[in-house]
């Protein structure tokens, strides 16, 4: 079965307001690709406190899109050793 889900579990020194604005951003600029609507039917995610984390649907380009953005923005602002990526094929907050 493919995994069509990532899921990113960040350290507890990392915020959730820090979570919830790259993830933000991320669905800002998908719009700015793939327009609005589409990033509305297509997007999905959920963000969860303790320990800061979050799913992104990569079943989709749009969502794929989504959470490669995301990731190089987190990279970009924190580091590597700030979150992990667990590849799922169900979805799991």
């Amino acid at each position: 079965m493919p995994t069509n889900f990532c899921k990113f579990v960040f350290r507890e020194t990392i915020t959730i307001d820090f979570v919830e604005g790259a993830i933000t951003i991320a669905i800002l600029k998908a719009e700015r690709v793939f327009g609005r609507a589409k990033v509305r039917i297509y997007a999905s995610y959920t963000v969860a406190p303790s320990p800061p984390r979050c799913v992104i649907d990569t079943s989709s380009a749009i969502g794929r899109f989504i959470a490669e953005v995301f990731v190089a923005l987190v990279l970009r602002l924190g580091g590597e050793q700030d979150f992990k990526v667990i590849r799922l094929d169900r979805w799991e907050p």
